[in-house]
C-alpha cells in the first residue's frame, strides 16, 4: 500500500461540553490509489474536504495494533 488516498466523506462526532459542543474526533473514508477503501481517524481539529488527498499513516494505541490515521499533507 502506496499510503495515499482521496477523502469520500467523513464525520465528526460532537460531544458536550458545558453550553456547548465540540468535535471529539473525526473518522474520514478515505478510497486509497490503489482502489480499497478504509475508515481512518484524523484529529478533532482536523479541516477536511471531500476529494482532498491525504497520506495514511498508521499509529499505535497503548501498545495495541496500528490503526489508519489521516495525515494531512501541506
Amino acid at each position: 500500500m502506496a499510503g495515499w488516498g482521496e477523502i469520500v466523506s467523513w464525520t465528526a462526532p460532537h460531544i458536550r461540553d458545558g453550553e456547548t459542543t465540540k468535535p471529539a474526533y473525526v473518522i474520514a473514508l478515505i478510497q486509497l490509489d490503489e482502489g480499497p477503501w478504509i475508515y481512518a481517524q484524523a484529529g478533532a481539529d482536523s479541516e477536511l474536504s471531500v476529494g482532498q488527498t491525504v497520506k495514511i499513516g498508521f499509529n499505535s494505541v497503548d501498545g495495541g495494533e496500528p490503526l489508519p490515521v489521516v495525515a494531512i499533507p501541506r
